[in-house]
């Protein structure tokens, strides 16, 4: 059965992006035979140097940030229904350098629709294919000393790295 894709404007995506992404969201990198999702909540969609663009925030002492510095490429897999928060659950609890977290949530991987990155099968999804244009490790001196008590105190060298990506394709399933 062929996917049935809704082309959306990058307009249309970051309103349900925006929408979405406090409840929690999926972020694949890697292969069809070699991925890993993981559960994020930090994100942004904007416009800069004449692109629509979407900015996440990774720690560096996830496996999803060894696989992004290795590839330009990633998607980003918005649920548009509740279907999909115990996968969220569990992708946001369980490492990929440990197991095979995709299979072990219930999700499968399909090809994406312009990229090489994957995006999670099934109905119900916003997907957006993403190429790095940008990667920043946030430097923590010129964050505000209460923000960075409260996410960093614990781990103060593990400090979020900013990826800013070009939305190369947007799209519903």
């Amino acid at each position: 059965m062929a996917t049935e894709w809704n082309t959306l404007t990058p307009a249309e995506a970051a309103a349900k992006f925006v929408g979405a992404v406090r409840g929690g969201i999926f972020l694949t990198t890697g292969t069809l035979t070699e991925a890993n999702s993981m559960y994020l909540n930090w994100g942004s969609i904007g416009y800069r140097w004449r692109r629509y663009v979407v900015t996440i925030c990774v720690k560096p002492s996830r496996y999803t940030h060894e696989l992004l510095e290795k590839r330009n490429e990633f998607t980003i897999s918005v649920p548009l229904c509740d279907d999909y928060r115990a996968m969220l659950q569990y992708c946001g609890t369980h490492s990929g350098r440990d197991e095979d977290k995709i299979t072990a949530a219930g999700l499968t991987l399909c090809a994406p629709k312009q990229g090489s990155t994957p995006v999670l099968g099934g109905a119900g999804w916003l997907h957006l294919e993403c190429r790095t244009l940008q990667s920043l490790a946030f430097p923590k001196e010129s964050l505000d000393p209460e923000i960075f008590s409260f996410f960093y105190d614990r781990d103060p060298d593990d400090v979020h790295t900013f990826y800013v990506a070009e939305i190369m394709s947007a799209y519903e399933v």
